[in-house]
């Protein structure tokens, strides 16, 4: 695993949020190397339980080599980043955090892979 941080574009004052956000996502292009699979991180995307989501996980890890998870910063992730994500994930239909967000996926992705092996952490 590697763990990549693009820094979030500067919300500054005569900036819209569009610009922002493709500024941003210009930014996690340039980082995400083909053919990683990418998978954006957000609210509005596919939800699964711990159990679904390590069965999809492995199923994936069958086609693909590498996975890029793409988790936005304060304004989420630009339409243009979301169109042409492989998929979008949900962690929750809450409004969370950047920061948040990447601790939950890191958790669920652990867990995932303790599921995977058999292992007694998940319940």
């Amino acid at each position: 695993m590697e763990w990549v941080e693009v820094k979030p574009a500067p919300i500054k004052k005569g900036k819209s949020s569009q610009e922002i956000l493709a500024a941003e996502g210009d930014a996690i292009a340039r980082r995400v190397v083909p053919p990683e699979y990418t998978i954006a991180l957000d609210r509005s995307g596919k939800t699964y339980d711990s159990m679904k989501l390590a069965a999809h996980l492995q199923e994936l890890s069958l086609e693909h080599q590498q996975m890029a998870f793409l988790i936005g910063g304060p304004l989420g992730l630009s339409e243009k980043t979301l169109e042409g994500a492989n998929e979008i994930l949900s962690l929750s239909k809450l409004t969370l955090t950047h920061e948040m967000s990447r601790l939950l996926l890191l958790e669920q992705l652990y867990r995932a892979l303790t599921i995977l092996r058999g292992e007694k952490y998940h319940k």
